[in-house]
């Protein structure tokens, strides 16, 4: 008689056995399938949790190692107090939003903490000003595309986010005009 066999042979004898031995394969095997190197492709926040998403945001940016991309029209002021004071101050960060995106006032607001952002990072910060619909954050070399914009994600519907290609945010951030940043160094 073979050793595996002799291990099975046993099993029969008595059901919990049996019954021991599958919740342990199941454990195993689940364990196994979680320790496969996965990417996460898309994920959807339901309406109804903004939290979750601000958290999820949140954690992306602060994860930054060398540069943080994002891009947003409807960009507001509180991008920099919510998603990017986290980023590590070597993290090279570009916003890239549209003058034509929010209304004036909230314009001159987001320029004006734009303004102490860069003068606190003069030499890590560029500010873009582009004419884009589609909202994307790009940490490192991972690209998201975000459904909504941060501000409004998973209030009343589902926000979802799903894995892009970092080159075509890269494309939105060169046809941009820089405000600020290496070729612009007086932030508006």
């Amino acid at each position: 008689m073979t050793r595996c066999q002799g291990i099975l042979s046993g099993l029969y004898d008595d059901p919990r056995n049996l019954e021991a031995f599958a919740r342990q394969w199941q454990r195993d095997l689940r364990e196994a399938i979680l320790a496969f190197p996965t990417e996460q492709l898309a994920q959807v926040f339901p309406a109804k949790s903004p939290f979750d998403f601000y958290c999820w945001l949140r954690a992306q940016c602060a994860s930054a190692r060398k540069r943080l991309i994002y891009v947003d029209r409807y960009s507001s002021a509180d991008l920099f107090h919510r998603y990017l004071r986290g980023a590590d101050p070597s993290v090279q960060i570009t916003v890239v939003a549209a003058r034509e995106g929010p209304s004036p006032g909230k314009w001159a607001e987001f320029l004006s903490v734009s303004h102490v952002f860069a003068a606190q990072r003069p030499a890590t910060y560029a500010l873009v000003d582009a004419d884009i619909h589609d909202r994307h954050v790009v940490v490192d070399d991972r690209a998201f595309h975000l459904g909504p914009s941060s501000k409004d994600a998973a209030f009343r519907t589902d926000a979802s986010v799903a894995a892009f290609n970092v080159s075509e945010v890269e494309a939105v951030v060169a046809k941009g005009r820089q405000l600020f940043g290496p070729t612009a160094t007086t932030h508006p």
